[in-house]
C-alpha cells in the first residue's frame, strides 16, 4: 500500500519487517527491487532481483491452488526486469 501511495521509505520499512518475519518469499524481494529501480538505487535493485529469482527458482514464492493472488510474482517477470537493467 506505502508503495501505491508513493511513500518508498515506508514500504521499505514494510518490506524490510516482512522479510525479518519471513525471509523465504520471492514476492517480497521483488517488489522490494522495484523500489530501489524507482529511487534509482541500482545496486540494491539488483541485489534484490537476483535474490528473488533465486527464492523462485527454489520454490519459495506465493502459491495457491485454489486463487490466483493479485501480487503473485512470475520468473518472467523477474527476469525481465534485471535484463531492462543490462
Amino acid at each position: 500500500m506505502k508503495k501505491e501511495v508513493n511513500d518508498l521509505d515506508g514500504a521499505i520499512a514494510c518490506f524490510n519487517t516482512s522479510i525479518a518475519n519471513n525471509d523465504y518469499l520471492a514476492e517480497v524481494y521483488y517488489y522490494l527491487g522495484l523500489i530501489y529501480k524507482q529511487k534509482k538505487a541500482d545496486d540494491l535493485f539488483i541485489k534484490n532481483m537476483e535474490k528473488a529469482r533465486a527464492y523462485y527458482v527454489m520454490g519459495y514464492r506465493r502459491t495457491d491452488p485454489y486463487t490466483h493472488p493479485i501480487d503473485q510474482v512470475y520468473l518472467s517477470d523477474i527476469e525481465r526486469e534485471l535484463n531492462e537493467k543490462k
